[in-house]
């Protein structure tokens, strides 16, 4: 669910951020807001992020917090040849 590159940009930036709104994910990604909006419904599908809506604006947020230990982990592996 994460392992597309834009999808894991915006996990990073949701664990820096309490929530923001798909504006907000847009500006900070560069990217245009259907394709953020896309990643980010496939993402609240999947169960990694959870939205609320206030009046027009939706805001995002990590509901598995444990993502971002796994992306850690991840990316403090060293490979061992």
């Amino acid at each position: 669910t994460i392992a597309h590159p834009l999808r894991l940009g915006i996990v990073q930036l949701l664990g820096q951020n309490e929530r923001l709104s798909v504006t907000e994910i847009c500006t900070y990604m560069e990217c245009e807001q259907s394709l953020v909006s896309h990643h980010l419904n496939i993402m609240k599908l999947k169960g990694v992020l959870a939205c609320e809506r206030q009046g027009k604006q939706v805001f995002y947020h990590l509901a598995l917090a444990q993502v971002l230990a796994v992306i850690n982990c991840v990316q403090g592996c060293t490979a061992k040849s």
